[in-house]
């Protein structure tokens, strides 16, 4: 008979040994840096709103983050950039990439191909096929190669910010936190704003601290003037 101190061990599906697999080695290999801000999403929460009501399809801002992350690369191309020993290689396309979460198996990235060049309307319809597809176990080889970049939003789980380990071989992750109302002042005057932290990890043989620090104020210009984003 079995005794209630036995021992319960749960197997590794593929998906999970991966990721173990892929982050270890990215961890060990990798210096990794941090950069946190905060941002102020009260005009993001409202445009989205708008957006919504106005034209009747629920975007969501995974959408709004993706095109504000692409956009910003632009402008700091050695974001969209491989490590390559004695070279760094330049990335001809700014592919992004979408953190999604199975259950117990795991997070697939699937990749919004070009997010630079489409509108959020694009990015809408494409992220809602790769999300299907992955709950589906159907995403192929193309769905999730390339990458430029991950971005994880956490804030979904309620979560104010965590310090990712970046998916190799790419340079960069950057993660959302959840948009919370805090106190603050603006113009002199104290006020309760919806606030939300972007954090960055870095791959330092790449990115120093101040290059990471203006691509995040970039991503963040870009969220707080969330209107840019949808012409």
């Amino acid at each position: 008979m079995s005794g209630d101190n036995e021992v319960k061990k749960i197997l590794l599906s593929t998906t999970r040994r991966t990721i173990a697999e892929r982050l270890l080695k990215s961890k060990q290999s990798i210096p990794h840096f941090y950069a946190e801000l905060e941002m102020d999403a009260t005009n993001l929460v409202n445009v989205r709103e708008e957006f919504i009501n106005k034209n009747k399809v629920k975007i969501s801002y995974d959408d709004l983050i993706i095109k504000a992350v692409a956009s910003s690369i632009k402008d700091f191309p050695l974001i969209n950039s491989r490590f390559k020993e004695t070279e760094i290689e330049l990335l001809a396309e700014i592919n992004v990439g979408f953190a999604v979460a199975l259950g117990d198996e795991g997070v697939v990235v699937p990749v919004i191909k070009n997010a630079d060049k489409k509108d959020i309307l694009q990015i809408y319809e494409e992220r809602i096929l790769l999300i299907e597809k992955a709950r589906n176990r159907k995403l192929r080889v193309e769905d999730i190669s390339n990458r430029s970049i991950t971005v994880n939003n956490v804030g979904v789980f309620g979560i104010k910010s965590i310090l990712a380990i970046i998916n190799p071989p790419e340079v960069a992750i950057v993660t959302f936190g959840a948009i919370q109302d805090r106190v603050g002042a603006v113009n002199g005057e104290i006020m309760v704003r919806k606030m939300m932290d972007i954090t960055l990890s870095a791959d330092h043989r790449v990115i120093d601290g101040a290059y990471g620090a203006k691509f995040l104020v970039k991503i963040k210009e870009f969220l707080e003037n969330p209107n840019l984003l949808l012409t």
